[in-house]
């Protein structure tokens, strides 16, 4: 082929010669070739054209990538450390600094100065403070609180102001999950299910009797409603298993008889259904 190519003879695109390419890219004889300079379109530096075998456009390779690549992968510096690097597509991503060290380096938060203590350190989670001490000061700078009992100010987030307001005071009621009424009593107080804490029915219970009940005493309510622990519907029993369950057909009557609808009926009403029911039932 080189053989073929240097029998044909062209003619020189400047000084009109015929010559014998040494290339089928040759325009200009050895003499124009060697002599002729030109000026580079991406930088426009003027360069030398050697063995007659350049296009004349391009002053070096890198000039030619310039131009030719996409604008974001042409040859720029490193916004780090200033080094000129060729950015490369990774997965859809063009790289933006020359190397990983740089890349963190670019990435990395500033430090800042902790606005409570006045320590610098690395905001990695773009926190305002340098630790959750700092971060609870902060939260609780400018707010105001108060003592659930006594009412006198204390710092935000707190409820009460010392030990004393903080217990529970004697005689405050809640409710158990089984539906029984608890009360608040001295912590020392015989036979409680937890400490400071007894069932409200035994406490009345034990109240009126004046001793405190034994463990085979069981304390009824008359109409099954285990919230309420007035005196006349409380009775006390004696068992040495469970108490049993259900309540007394005459206390259901009775309470039921004291219905706000039934309380208008004549006595004599109300005493016909008691007769009734004991009727009805053997009683």
């Amino acid at each position: 082929m080189a053989n073929n190519v240097m029998n044909i003879e062209k003619q020189c695109l400047k000084c009109g010669r015929l010559y014998r390419p040494t290339s089928n890219r040759q325009r200009y004889c050895p003499q124009c070739g060697r002599r002729d300079t030109a000026i580079c379109q991406y930088c426009g530096k003027p360069f030398k054209l050697y063995g007659g075998s350049s296009r004349g456009k391009y002053c070096s390779r890198e000039c030619f990538q310039n131009a030719v690549a996409r604008p974001e992968l042409r040859r720029k510096p490193c916004p780090v450390c200033g080094r000129i690097f060729k950015p490369r597509n990774i997965a859809g991503r063009i790289q933006k600094t020359c190397s990983k060290k740089c890349a963190q380096t670019l990435h990395r938060r500033p430090n800042r100065v902790c606005p409570v203590c006045g320590k610098i350190f690395n905001s990695r989670h773009y926190s305002e403070t340098c630790s959750r001490k700092c971060a609870g000061i902060l939260h609780r700078a400018g707010k105001e609180a108060y003592c659930e009992r006594c009412g006198k100010p204390v710092p935000y987030g707190y409820r009460f102001c010392s030990k004393e307001c903080r217990k529970t005071p004697l005689g405050t009621r809640t409710t158990s999950s089984s539906g029984y009424i608890l009360v608040k009593v001295p912590s020392d107080y015989p036979n409680t299910p937890r400490p400071g804490w007894a069932f409200e029915h035994r406490y009345i219970m034990e109240q009126g009797l004046g001793r405190p009940l034994e463990a085979y005493e069981r304390v009824h309510h008359k109409n099954g409603n285990r919230s309420d622990n007035r005196p006349e519907n409380l009775e006390l029993w004696i068992l040495k298993g469970k108490d049993p369950a259900g309540q007394r057909l005459s206390d259901l009557a009775e309470d039921a008889l004291k219905h706000p609808k039934l309380q208008g009926l004549p006595d004599g009403v109300k005493d016909d259904i008691r007769t009734a029911i004991r009727r009805a039932f053997k009683l």
